[in-house]
């Protein structure tokens, strides 16, 4: 009762195959929806006060901001945020 290996391959090939027809088709990650989104607390808060604005913000589930306010703190100011490279491995 392991894992069945074929299966799993067929599932990371089918994943790889799917991320390379879209980069083909032009297809790139958009990182604006977190500066628009209702979904987001305000950057500057996720950025500089994480902790206070997820506890204060009960209109939406935290983790997604939690998600987001984390990915801001690692990334550099000047260069773009570290989403693009856990939003591509999560599928999104």
């Amino acid at each position: 009762m392991g894992i069945d290996r074929r299966a799993v391959l067929t599932v990371v090939a089918l994943y790889a195959a799917s991320h390379m027809l879209y980069w083909w088709l032009g297809m790139r990650f958009d990182a604006s929806p977190l500066f628009g989104y209702m979904q987001f607390i305000d950057v500057g808060l996720l950025a500089n006060r994480l902790l206070e604005s997820l506890w204060y913000y009960h209109a939406n589930p935290p983790l997604l901001n939690l998600f987001a306010g984390v990915r801001l703190r690692c990334s550099a100011p000047a260069r773009p945020p570290s989403s693009v490279p856990s939003s591509t491995c999560w599928g999104s």
